[in-house]
């Protein structure tokens, strides 16, 4: 059967790109993995907080990074930073966190047991991870 007008034939990738695929996607897994075994300690942690300190939160946490909005929050003059999922704050019609507003951060950067910043977009840096 010949391909169709504009398509080329069927071709193997080359050993080396097929290897080099393979490898992007494997590094691609392997840093989701982490990053969900990070959300999910946010997401036990969350879970012992007081339930009506929890309710205030518009998003909880559920340790996966499908569902939660995972960042990096820097001052503007880099003298502070966090980690955390976001938990609160206004969002656009997508349902996204509109991220150069106020939002709500859950971390467990300072505290093991978690805390709440809150976070001014508009004089920070805010980075998805």
């Amino acid at each position: 059967m010949l391909p169709r007008s504009g398509m080329k034939a069927w071709e193997p990738w080359s050993p080396s790109r097929a290897q080099s695929a393979l490898l992007g996607r494997i590094e691609q897994l392997l840093g989701r993995a982490s990053m969900d075994e990070n959300l999910a300690g946010l997401a036990t942690a969350f879970a012992r907080l007081p339930e009506k300190t929890r309710l205030r939160c518009r998003r909880q946490p559920r340790g996966d990074s499908r569902t939660d909005t995972y960042v990096r929050v820097e001052a503007d003059d880099g003298s502070q930073w966090l980690e955390g999922v976001i938990v609160d704050g206004q969002c656009d019609e997508n349902g996204e966190f509109d991220l150069d507003d106020f939002f709500t951060v859950f971390t467990t950067i300072d505290k093991a047991d978690g805390e709440l910043i809150r976070c001014n977009g508009a004089n920070c840096h805010v980075a998805i991870l």
